[in-house]
C-alpha cells in the first residue's frame, strides 16, 4: 500500500509478503494472463514446482483437481485452444492447486457466456476458501456474505447485498 498497511490473517503483506502469497491466490479476469504453459498439465504444474513435489504426487494431484471439476479430458489439451470458459476454469484450478485460505477474482466472469458464468459462480459457491470477488455484475452478489461498493475511490458501503446494491443503484441514479 502507497499509506497505511494491510495484513492477511495477521501477516503483513509488506514485511510478510512470502506467508501472504501462500495464503492468497489470485483469479485475473482474462485467464490468458493467467496461463503461462503450453498444456493444462504443465501449466497446472507450474505452481508446484515450488512445493518440491516428486513427479507422481504432482500428477496425482492435478489429477485428483482436474477430476474433481470434471475437466480430466482437458489434460492433455494446448490451453491455447481452450474456450473461455475452460480456460478461466483451468485458471482456477491453478490456484486452488496451491491450497491457499483466500482467493480473489478480477471480474472473472467478463469474457464468459451464461453458461460458463453459471458454472465457474457454482464452483465458487462450494469453496470453502473466503472468496473476494471485484465485480460490476450485481447479479453475482446474491450469495455473498458482505459487500463492499467502493465510489470514487472510496467505501461508501459496506453490508449485506440485499442492503449494498440497492444502495449502489440510487447512488449511481438507477434501480
Amino acid at each position: 500500500p502507497s499509506e497505511g498497511s494491510v495484513t492477511v490473517d495477521r501477516f503483513h503483506t509488506v514485511e510478510e509478503g512470502r506467508e501472504v502469497r501462500r495464503r492468497v491466490g489470485f483469479v485475473f479476469q482474462n485467464p490468458d494472463n493467467q496461463i503461462v504453459y503450453p498444456t493444462v498439465l504443465e501449466d497446472l504444474g507450474f505452481g508446484l514446482k515450488n512445493l518440491r513435489l516428486g513427479k507422481q504426487e504432482t500428477a496425482a494431484k492435478i489429477g485428483k483437481f482436474l477430476d474433481q471439476y470434471d475437466l480430466t479430458h482437458l489434460e492433455n489439451r494446448l490451453t491455447h485452444q481452450l474456450s473461455g470458459g475452460e480456460k478461466q476454469m483451468i485458471a482456477l484450478i491453478g490456484v486452488l492447486i496451491m491450497q491457499p485460505d483466500h482467493i480473489v477474482l478480477d471480474e472473472p466472469t467478463t469474457l464468459l457466456d451464461l453458461r460458463n458464468r453459471n458454472r465457474l459462480m457454482a464452483t465458487l459457491r462450494k469453496l470453502e476458501q473466503n472468496i473476494i470477488m471485484v465485480t460490476h455484475d450485481l447479479d453475482l452478489l446474491d450469495d455473498f456474505d458482505r459487500v463492499l461498493c467502493i465510489h470514487e475511490g472510496k467505501v461508501q458501503f459496506d453490508g449485506s447485498p440485499a442492503d449494498v446494491v440497492p444502495a449502489y443503484q440510487d447512488l449511481c441514479g438507477s434501480s
